[in-house]
């Protein structure tokens, strides 16, 4: 696709698309869930290294389990339709 046909794409959505103001109320609740921690917490975090070990660990352990069900999903139901 070239430019022109994304310039024209871009405008027919800009004409047809309007934009979405959510509900205030909606909006204070989620800003009162979301905690973004400051620059000293995360650096306590980080120094933690028993916490950053598990996370590491924790991390590996679901990927070597996501890994080992995705090969058993292949050799079970994969190998049929050969």
């Amino acid at each position: 696709m070239d430019s022109e046909q994304i310039d024209a794409i871009e405008g027919r959505l800009a004409g047809t698309l309007k934009p979405v103001r959510p509900p205030t109320d909606f909006v204070q609740r989620l800003r009162g869930h979301i905690q973004v921690p400051g620059g000293r917490a995360i650096i306590v975090r980080l120094r933690d290294w028993r916490r950053l070990l598990l996370m590491f660990g924790g991390i590996l352990s679901g990927a070597v389990l996501i890994l080992t069900v995705a090969r058993a999903m292949y050799h079970l139901f994969g190998r049929r339709n050969l």
